[in-house]
């Protein structure tokens, strides 16, 4: 940074306690994730358990009917819902069936009634079996979707603790560029988001927040563009965003 002038004593310092910051809302973010993953798990997970073991000793039933069947469809995802009555060999039964694929086509679909041979209580419709592996990925990709995002955010929440309990321990300081690309001030305290640019396109984001009256230190790089001012401990791979007043 050819316009700064940051001289750095050549002895251990030490930063701010907890110079970085959690992601805004990921508190929140993380039980919407893992409410809809155990959401579409209690929702579809015995479905497909139950076709799965269905589809290796299938019966078709004959004497059945169908109530309040009805399938809707919304961008490809097809939700169908179906109770059903049906008799086998002199017992009666009632079962709600539900199923979740993904099918672009909109036609009608016509079903029979299908029950595990071995065991009559387990009863699904022909549709569920002919598109169970289709089921089967839909419900993967969606459990993948929010499951990782899930694991991202308590990896994320991991690596924010790690690097606190990092920065508590003095070192010796090296100053580094970093973007700023984020100033938000909530309740007199002010939130920003900054970038370094490790590698080619690589970046690493963090996220400090500074006290009421304190603001980041900005300078130029050699081109003349302004950035943000941060410093990295040498046993530590996030850099820590200084204040304008040098209180970190």
């Amino acid at each position: 940074m050819s316009e700064i002038t940051l001289p750095l004593p050549s002895r251990t310092l030490g930063v701010a306690k907890r110079p970085f910051a959690q992601q805004p809302a990921l508190a929140f973010s993380f039980l919407v994730f893992l409410a809809m993953a155990i959401g579409l798990g209690w929702w579809q997970g015995p479905g497909l358990l139950r076709d799965w073991r269905i589809s290796q000793n299938p019966v078709t039933v004959e004497d059945w009917d169908i109530r309040g069947g009805e399938c809707s469809s919304r961008r490809g995802l097809t939700d169908c819902e179906a109770d059903v009555v049906y008799s086998f060999e002199g017992q009666d039964y009632e079962k709600h069936i539900s199923l979740a694929f993904f099918d672009l086509s909109s036609n009608d679909y016509m079903v029979e009634l299908v029950i595990d041979a071995d065991d009559p209580d387990l009863a699904t419709l022909s549709l569920g079996l002919d598109m169970l592996w289709n089921r089967t990925i839909t419900f993967a990709v969606f459990m993948l979707l929010f499951g990782g995002g899930v694991f991202a955010m308590i990896y994320t929440a991991l690596q924010t603790a790690a690097a606190n309990r990092a920065a508590a321990n003095p070192g010796r300081l090296s100053v580094v560029p970093v973007d700023i690309t984020g100033v938000h001030d909530v309740r007199g305290r002010t939130h920003v988001t900054y970038v370094e640019h490790i590698s080619g396109r690589k970046k690493r984001s963090m996220r400090t927040t500074f006290a009421k009256g304190q603001e980041p230190m900005v300078g130029v790089d050699e081109t003349g563009k302004p950035v943000g001012v941060a410093v990295r401990l040498e046993h530590m791979k996030m850099p820590v965003l200084l204040d304008s007043g040098l209180n970190r």
